[in-house]
């Protein structure tokens, strides 16, 4: 078992108890996130494969996507 935090800013973020070997794609569908209009962030950086495995401490955190000039 692995022990993950995940949310929305601004906002709150939970910590979510999932498998070893579960995906960011697992977390969102969990935590019933909606990513549209939103940037993934694993760590801090910004991610767009949601296949990526996560592992223990990981933290996710949805940013509103911001638009250039």
């Amino acid at each position: 078992m692995i022990t993950v935090k995940a949310g929305i800013l601004p906002g709150r973020v939970a910590e979510w108890t999932l498998d070893a070997g579960d995906t960011v794609n697992t977390l969102v569908e969990v935590a019933e996130l909606k990513l549209e209009g939103y940037e993934v962030k694993l760590n801090g950086s910004t991610i767009t494969d949601l296949n990526t495995e996560l592992a223990d401490e990981d933290r996710i955190i949805l940013t509103k996507k911001i638009k250039g000039n």
